[in-house]
């Protein structure tokens, strides 16, 4: 997919020339540092691994377990605002965005439209209306976030893609205050704070 016609739209004019996904960081022992905007790639190594087991037993980090649908689709447990719990989708390319999700999370967890703020967006699939919306709390595992933005598309295809509910995807906005680590070995997110 030629991901440049997401440059303006989506990164503000930054020219884009690819995406890295799961498949590639799932060779490594990756963090995502979004306070210090660094992606780290370590070697799964076993001394790597005891090094963060080092720093997961002096931080004390959120640990979040996960589980792989297909063979990129990482899912976690969270809940928006007051709901009962969900599976997530964890895709950390939504730049600016914190939550994307189906017509009955919105229903479910009582979150109201901003009709009033529509725009149009460009998607995978080319333009979409996108209706912003905000989530009071937003939770993944132990990890809470307030005053989530999201966004609605009229269409969430990953909500019964696998023959069971996604409730929404979680994105850059819920983890700009975290370094994120994705331990494909453990299967869990490591999620230390970096904000406020």
């Amino acid at each position: 997919m030629d991901v440049r016609r997401f440059s303006r739209p989506i990164f503000k004019g930054k020219q884009v020339d690819g995406v890295i996904g799961t498949v590639l960081l799932y060779h490594f022992l990756p963090t995502i540092d979004y306070s210090k905007g660094e992606l780290i790639l370590r070697q799964k190594t076993k001394e790597n691994g005891q090094l963060l087991e080092k720093q997961i037993w002096e931080e004390k980090p959120i640990i979040i377990p996960f589980w792989l649908a297909l063979d990129h689709y990482i899912l976690a447990r969270g809940k928006v605002n007051q709901s009962p719990e969900m599976l997530f989708f964890v895709d950390t390319g939504l730049a600016g965005g914190g939550f994307i999700c189906p017509e009955s999370t919105l229903k479910e967890a009582k979150v109201e439209l901003m009709e009033d703020k529509a725009t149009e967006g460009l998607g995978g699939g080319g333009k979409v209306k996108v209706i912003p919306f905000m989530v009071e709390e937003l939770s993944l595992g132990e990890a809470k976030e307030k005053k989530i933005v999201g966004v609605f598309t009229g269409s969430f295809p990953l909500e019964k893609a696998f023959g069971f509910r996604i409730g929404g995807l979680i994105s850059h906005g819920f983890f700009r205050n975290y370094a994120l680590t994705l331990d494909f070995v453990q299967m869990r997110l490591v999620l230390t704070k970096k904000g406020p």
